[in-house]
């Protein structure tokens, strides 16, 4: 038995802006990788398990991620023997933890330490429990089959949740000259989607998934709709949406 060393790290996030300051957007995925240290030895049945399921926050795992990124040279064992366990540990529909299976593992240098590296990938959801300044804790624990003590090894990393909070203005033009409403009058309304200038902590971060609608009246004939920044426009209803990333004013 060896008294190996665990760490958690974040490799990359889909938003450049977010890497490295420890945030995340709502529906953002993120790549975590969790390097395992063996000293010279013996680490019996030797297991690596990654988990998103923290007491706040709501991550959900995205399987095709979870992988063996490197095993070290003077290991007894190949990336392609580590067996690797997707699993929704709480039941509640979602992937939530990866496991790795190393087995017995062998470090066969005479005097240095070796590591492995896996790798998941995982999302943060479109959900209540998610909200803007939200602390979420995600662990990684290597384990050896063994009594004794130093045999463990776990590690964390603290990931804090930022979301847009958005307000819209919407500002009506009457025709020039006129300051009542006539049939048949041509009537321009102006509808700005923007980040709150009132939210705790301030927002700032880009919408995802965005929808607007703004339903006219019976009284509206022959519609016409015009945008900026948005994915697609629908006169039905008057709609705009935004599938990507929205960068809000």
């Amino acid at each position: 038995v060896v008294s190996i060393t665990n760490l958690i790290t974040v490799v990359t996030t889909c938003l450049s802006s977010t890497l490295g300051n420890s945030v995340l957007v709502i529906g953002e995925t993120i790549t975590l990788t969790s390097t395992v240290t063996i000293p010279p030895g013996t680490a019996p049945s030797l297991n690596l398990t990654i988990s998103l399921i923290t007491p706040t926050g709501f991550f959900a795992l995205i399987t095709s991620g979870s992988q063996v990124n490197s095993v070290g040279s003077s290991l007894n064992i190949t990336k392609a023997q580590v067996g690797i366990e997707n699993s929704d540990t709480n039941s509640d529909g979602v992937m939530d933890t990866a496991v790795f299976m190393f087995g017995t593992v062998v470090n066969s240098a005479a005097s240095q330490s070796t590591t492995a590296v896996v790798q998941i990938v995982g999302v943060l959801v479109n959900d209540n429990r998610n909200y803007n300044g939200l602390t979420i804790t995600i662990s990684s624990a290597a384990k050896q089959t063994s009594s004794q003590a130093n045999t463990n090894a776990q590690s964390s990393i603290s990931i804090n949740v930022i979301e847009p909070v958005i307000q819209l203005s919407i500002t009506p033009a009457l025709p020039a000259g006129k300051t009542v409403v006539q049939q048949g009058d041509v009537i321009t309304y102006t509808v700005v989607a923007s980040h709150s200038t009132t939210a705790t902590p301030p927002s700032s971060a880009p919408a995802y998934s965005m929808v607007l609608n703004n339903t006219l009246g019976t009284y509206f004939t022959n519609p016409t709709l015009s945008s900026s920044g948005w994915d697609t426009t629908t006169i039905t209803g008057v709609t705009a949406s935004r599938t990507n990333p929205l960068t809000v004013p």
